[in-house]
């Protein structure tokens, strides 16, 4: 093997390990949030499928659902302001 292809395939280890180890780092994260929080509900779809929301406020229904790579708490900057005028269903897709 060739010195470019060896050096090019340790960086490439070396970037997924450092990719594992930050997901690994995040799911523990959100995880230790969630279960300090407490604040989660959960329903079952039609389907089966599990949906986590968190419910705040009172008046008309408003139904927040995050992007990719972020979770219900994305909302937390917004949720004063929204809860005092609606009921605010924070939807989150990741750890149902």
């Amino acid at each position: 093997m060739s010195n470019s292809v060896f050096l090019y395939s340790l960086k490439l280890a070396v970037i997924l390990g450092i990719s594992l180890i930050i997901t690994s780092l995040r799911l523990n994260f959100y995880s230790q949030i969630k279960n300090i929080e407490g604040k989660m509900e959960k329903i079952q779809s039609i389907d089966g499928t599990l949906i986590a929301y968190q419910k705040s406020g009172s008046g008309p229904p408003l139904v927040l659902i995050h992007g990719g790579t972020a979770d219900y708490t994305r909302w937390n900057p917004v949720l004063p302001e929204l809860e005092q005028k609606f009921t605010v269903y924070a939807v989150d897709r990741f750890f149902c």
